[in-house]
Formats: structure tokens, C-alpha cells, sequence
């Protein structure tokens, strides 16, 4: 048995990389996974649940995407807040209460039997799941300069398998009654029949539970000072007095001083202007420390902190519209430049690539991006995810072939999904690298939060383009003005991230790091935190 794991470790670690600990990565890897189930189950029994709150078929689109934008609307007004509690008290406590509360709502959805009760709940899981935040921030500090990558590669496997397996657990366990009359009877048949919906959040809920005990058994907070740091004022005004006297210099120099290590419970910066007249430094201890540890002013301040965010934001937007894309123009009749795919077999094409990337992603991105930097990486994997999206309804052409058109879907996607994975790592780990260690939970929110309110207008806004771009009674329908119209624009959205990318430092391929005493700061190197 040791043997075996020593030759997995092999594979997945390179030479000279740090071993993550094992159980504290399970435990974040169950949480996230379980979490993330609560987005992607109910996507295949939306329409069903919608039809059974006695809405005609014509409507069910309309309310579906109510329900499910819901979620990214309370994820949009909570992921801030989660980033700012996790910096303040730490991962693991933050982690219990989040997905404490995110169990609750996802047992209320089960109960669903009206659009209002299911819109509140299910904008109740998006604003409690701050776990997605968090989870990401945790991963960051239990791992270290070597194997931050394979980290934050285990982060996105956690995510992509929910993405996966959540429809298909939800289409085999809602309306149990309907699929397995034999095993519901009696009063089990009447309560399953009222709430339809339940069992897929009660399974979503179980594996939620599991992850909760592991995380409280097994994952011991990182940072225990976490807690206390921002709120030691009165130790920072001890340090600042008592350091006063050595920080005066000869006329016409000037320092900066950021001591914002954690483990030091300074957050602080100390200079005299070029006359050796003394600031207040009390009063500036004060303001810094408040900006450094309460506000959003310190986030939106840096520039490639908005520019991280930025780029964040727009790959969540490409993420959901071709998710949104690729099913839409899998099923759309062949006429119309689609597949005639039944669901069965879109199952199949987006299972297969999906489980062939979740293996072979954190192997292969652990090992490129320790070669060539987080950046470059970025650029290349960005290069191959745009090349693949553009190509993706060209498959098209093959359609007569059915095994053409088979090995083209699955080679493309796998190719797509190990690169799309890939840059979303690359983006996340620039997030936590492009803040304090502190800073990263509030970081983390802040992106989340962009994203979200971006994913929000994705599927409606590709899933009319697809519509309007098929549509022959309205438009003449040519190239490029056809069913790749919105792959091309999509496209063209991952170029622009490649363009954004060219403007990142190179420091954010490393952790920031405290910048010691008497050490010269240029302002490409700089954060917002005292000047």
C-alpha cells in the first residue's frame, strides 16, 4: 500500500515540491466538492419542478433561470463578506459557521413546493456558501511556494466534479416516486410525493455533514493569531512608541516600513518627512491599520488587484455562457448547425472529457506552471482554450461521421477542459499572490463577488444570441452570423483576458512577501498600505 502511494505521489508532485497534508486537503477538497453540488444538482430537474408548480411549458425557461440566477445573486451580496470574516477569525471557524448555515438552506430547497419558497432558499445557498471563498484562501495557507499550484488545481477538481456528477445525482434521485415505485410505498410514497425535490438536497446535505466533520476533526486553523491581529491596536501602539526613537534618520532620507506579517501582529508603516520632522505616528498607525484590515478602499485601490479581479470576472462570464452554449447547441437539430443530441448523450460527451480532466489537470498544471511561471502558463493554456472554443461548432461539419464526431468532441473537450481548469488556477493564484497572506480572504471575496454578478447575465445573454443567430426568419443566417456566432464572441472575450494578462507583473507568480525594514519599494512592487 505504500508503495502505491509513494508512485501516486511521484505523479502528482514534482521533484522538489512539498507534499500538501493529505487529510487537511481532503477535508477542504469534500467541503468544496459538496458545496458546489448545491449550484450544478438541481440544473437537471429545474424544468420539472418549475412545471410542477403549475407554470405552462412555454414559461418554464423563464422561472428556471429565476431559480437558478437566485443563487449567483446571494453569492454576488455574500462573497465580500465571507472574504472579510475569514481574514478577521480565521479559515476553519468561518469555514464550520458557512457551511453550517449553507446545510440548513439546502434542506429548505428540498422542501420547495412554490417559485417563492424555492427563489428565497435558493438565494439563501448562494449568500451562506462563502465556503467557496474561504476554501480557497485555506488551500493557500496550508500550502507553500512549491505547491501552491497543485493546491489551487485541487480546488478547481473539486468544483469540475461537482459540476459533473451534480445533474446527473439530481436527475436520478428527484421524483423518486416516479422512477422507483417500488422501493416509495405507503407513507413514503405520499411525502415523497409532496416534496419531490427532497432527496437530492438531502444527499447534497449528507455529504455537506461529512465534509463539516472532517473539516472540525482535521483541519486546524493555520493562523491562530488571525483571531486577535486586527484588533491589537494597543500592542501596535507599544511597538510604535517603543521603536519611535530608531526610526529617525539624517536629513533627506526617507523610508517606508510595512510590518504586516501576521506572525508579528503588525500591520503599520512608519516614515519622517525629508525635513526630520516627525509625523503623528499614533494617528497614522491608526488610519493604516483601519484601511489595512476593515475596508474595501485597500482592494480596489490596487490597481492589479482590479486587474486580477477583472480577468476573474470575464473567465467566470466565458465559463458560464459556454457551459450554457455547448449543451444548447449539442441538442439544437442538425438543420440548424447542431447535433440532435438527446440528454443521455450530452451526459455522455460532457462526462467523459470532464473525468479524463480531473485526472490528468492537476498532474499536468503542477508541472507547467513550475516551469514556466504562473503567467506564461496563463498565456499558453489561454492561447489553447480560445483555439478550442472557436473550433468547438465546427464539429458540426462532421455530423454525418458519427465517429468522427465523437473523437472530435471528446479530444476537444478534454483539450478545452485541462486548459480552461489550467487558466482558472493560474487567475486564483494570482488572487491570493497578489495580496498579504491577511488580505487574501477579502481578495478572494471581492473577485467572487465580481465574478458572480458577471455569471448572472452569461446564460441569458449567450442563450439569446444562440437563438437569434439560428434564426432564419429574422435575419439571413450566414457565416459568421450563424450558430458559431456566439463561440466566436466568447472567443474573442479569452483574447481579451490573454491582452489583460500582458499587463500582470511578474511578482504575481510568487506569494507577496513582507517587505522588511529599510528595504526601497518601487511602485510597480508597492500595495496600498501606508505611504
Amino acid at each position: 500500500m505504500g508503495k502505491i502511494k509513494d508512485k501516486f505521489a511521484s505523479i502528482l508532485y514534482p521533484p522538489g515540491v512539498t507534499h500538501i497534508d493529505g487529510k487537511q486537503a481532503t477535508a477542504l477538497f469534500l467541503i468544496l466538492f459538496s458545496t458546489q453540488l448545491t449550484l450544478t444538482t438541481p440544473f437537471s430537474y429545474l424544468p420539472a419542478m418549475v412545471t410542477s408548480f403549475g407554470y405552462k411549458d412555454r414559461d418554464r425557461g423563464y422561472y428556471a433561470g429565476m431559480i437558478a440566477s437566485s443563487l449567483f445573486v446571494g453569492r454576488f451580496f455574500g462573497g465580500y463578506f465571507w472574504g472579510w470574516l475569514t481574514d478577521k477569525y480565521g479559515r476553519r471557524p468561518i469555514l464550520l459557521i458557512s457551511a453550517s448555515l449553507t446545510y440548513i438552506a439546502t434542506v429548505a430547497f428540498g422542501f420547495t413546493t412554490n417559485i417563492y419558497w424555492a427563489l428565497a432558499t435558493r438565494f439563501f445557498q448562494g449568500l451562506f456558501n462563502g465556503v467557496i471563498v474561504v476554501g480557497r484562501a485555506a488551500f493557500a495557507e496550508i500550502c507553500d511556494d512549491t505547491n501552491q499550484a497543485i493546491g489551487v488545481s485541487l480546488v478547481f477538481a473539486a468544483w469540475n466534479s461537482a459540476i459533473v456528477l451534480g445533474p446527473a445525482l439530481g436527475g436520478f434521485l428527484a421524483e423518486p416516486v416516479k422512477k422507483y415505485p417500488k422501493v416509495f410505498h405507503g407513507a413514503s410514497e405520499t411525502f415523497f410525493t409532496k416534496f419531490a425535490y427532497l432527496l437530492p438536497s438531502v444527499m447534497i446535505a449528507t455529504i455537506l455533514l461529512l465534509g463539516i466533520f472532517m473539516i472540525y476533526f482535521l483541519f486546524p486553523e493555520p493562523s491562530e493569531q488571525l483571531a486577535s491581529q486586527n484588533d491589537d491596536t494597543d500592542i501596535l501602539l507599544e511597538e510604535t512608541e517603543a521603536s519611535n526613537d530608531e526610526l529617525k534618520k539624517p536629513d533627506g532620507e526617507k523610508q517606508t516600513y510595512h510590518m504586516v506579517d501576521q506572525d508579528e501582529k503588525a500591520t503599520t508603516s512608519k516614515f519622517e518627512d525629508a525635513n526630520t520632522k516627525s509625523v503623528d505616528i499614533t494617528k497614522c498607525t491608526s488610519c493604516c491599520n483601519y484601511v489595512t484590515t476593515s475596508s474595501l478602499f485597500l482592494l480596489i485601490s490596487d490597481k492589479y488587484v482590479v486587474l486580477v479581479t477583472i480577468i476573474f470576472g470575464i473567465s467566470g462570464f466565458c465559463i458560464i455562457g459556454f457551459s450554457e452554449l455547448r449543451s444548447l447547441w449539442m441538442a439544437t437539430n442538425v438543420k440548424y448547425g447542431g447535433l440532435s443530441f438527446s440528454t443521455d448523450k450530452i451526459g455522455i460527451a460532457l462526462l467523459v472529457p470532464a473525468l479524463v480532466a480531473v485526472i490528468m489537470q492537476p498532474i499536468i498544471f503542477g508541472r507547467l506552471e513550475r516551469k514556466l511561471g504562473g503567467i506564461w502558463t496563463l498565456r499558453i493554456t489561454l492561447i489553447i482554450l480560445a483555439c478550442c472554443t472557436g473550433l468547438f461548432p465546427f464539429i458540426h461539419v462532421a455530423f454525418e461521421n458519427k465517429a468522427l464526431v465523437w473523437s472530435l468532441l471528446v479530444i476537444l473537450g478534454i483539450f478545452r477542459m485541462i486548459s480552461d481548469i489550467s487558466s482558472r488556477s493560474c487567475i486564483a493564484l494570482f488572487i491570493n499572490n497578489v495580496v498579504y497572506r491577511d488580505q487574501a480572504g477579502r481578495a478572494n471575496g471581492f473577485a467572487f463577488s465580481v465574478q458572480e454578478i458577471m455569471r448572472v447575465a452569461s446564460p441569458t445573454l449567450f442563450g439569446s444570441l444562440f437563438a437569434w443567430a439560428i434564426n432564419d426568419e429574422r435575419h439571413k443566417v450566414v457565416f459568421p452570423l450563424d450558430y458559431r456566432l456566439p463561440f466566436f464572441i466568447i472567443t474573442l472575450f479569452l483574447l481579451l483576458i490573454l491582452l489583460l494578462s500582458l499587463m500582470l507583473p511578474k511578482r504575481v507568480n510568487e506569494p507577496k512577501q513582507v517587505v522588511t525594514t529599510g528595504t526601497a519599494i518601487s511602485d510597480d512592487e508597492e500595495s496600498v498600505i501606508g505611504k
